[in-house]
């Protein structure tokens, strides 16, 4: 009996150990690659492609009711969902995933639970949580810029329009806004990153390429469409000044169109 008692005790002192070591030098992040994808028999699908399928995204993010309030479920609706007249499903994207680079940073709080990322095709916007500069590299600081890969497996994801631009979320939901007046949204944040990380993956670290950005100027700045919503742009040489209103100097500049 005494030597079960010495053998119990060393074995809870190793146990002790080996946490404290895992605790004390965790393991490097995971960093998700194609192949992960495909074990998970997930197929790639563009970010443009994803945004086709919902189609124009003109009047649909009105927000007047839940009818009015289009939303593009990835997989396939519950029956209560299907009596929602907004809400429609694409079955097929269960099986799909997207791929993107990271092309924002809410480091400095002008982002706010948004991520973006742009794979070559168009940009989208992904719902999620605050802080995410923590788990998602995007450093314009340097040289060349980094960045890196992001994957959604979109299966129980929801695509929806708010004020023209198309994000990637959680369910539909409503609430009343600061002014009191009552607000339907398309899709919601994820705000737990527990949930989040279900289906967003962060991936490689890349840097970001020249084409990964957007430069606009004065040769191609009243060409600019719906394709181009959620990229990253970089404005060269452009004039900012006060509008209609005395700047800094005292001076009045006329009204710009």
């Amino acid at each position: 009996m005494k030597s079960l008692k010495i053998a119990l005790a060393a074995l809870v002192g190793l146990v002790a150990v080996s946490c404290y070591n895992d605790f004390d030098t965790p393991a490097p992040q995971k960093l998700y690659v194609d192949d992960d994808m495909a074990a998970m028999g997930l197929t790639r699908i563009t970010i443009a492609e994803v945004k086709e399928k919902f189609g124009p995204i003109s009047n649909t993010g009105t927000n007047d009711n839940f009818s009015t309030t289009k939303t593009l479920k990835f997989g396939t609706r519950t029956s209560e969902e299907a009596k929602f007249d907004g809400l429609m499903e694409w079955p097929e994207a269960s099986k799909y995933y997207i791929k993107g680079k990271v092309i924002s940073s809410d480091r400095q709080g002008n982002i706010y639970k948004s991520l973006y990322i742009y794979d070559g095709t168009a940009g989208i916007e992904l719902k999620l949580y605050n802080g995410l500069y923590l788990d998602f590299l995007l450093d314009l600081a340097s040289k060349p810029i980094k960045s890196q890969w992001v994957y959604v497996r979109l299966d129980g994801l929801y695509l929806g329009n708010y004020r023209m631009m198309l994000s990637i979320g959680g369910a539909p939901s409503d609430g009343i806004n600061t002014a009191g007046t009552h607000k339907y949204y398309a899709n919601s944040n994820l705000d737990n990153p527990r949930v989040a990380k279900l289906n967003v993956f962060a991936g490689e670290y890349v840097p970001l390429e020249a084409s990964d950005i957007l430069e606009v100027d004065a040769s191609n700045y009243t060409s600019l469409g719906e394709d181009q919503l959620g990229r990253l742009v970089r404005f060269k040489g452009i004039k900012v000044r006060y509008a209609g209103y005395p700047n800094q100097d005292g001076v009045t500049n006329p009204p710009l169109k």
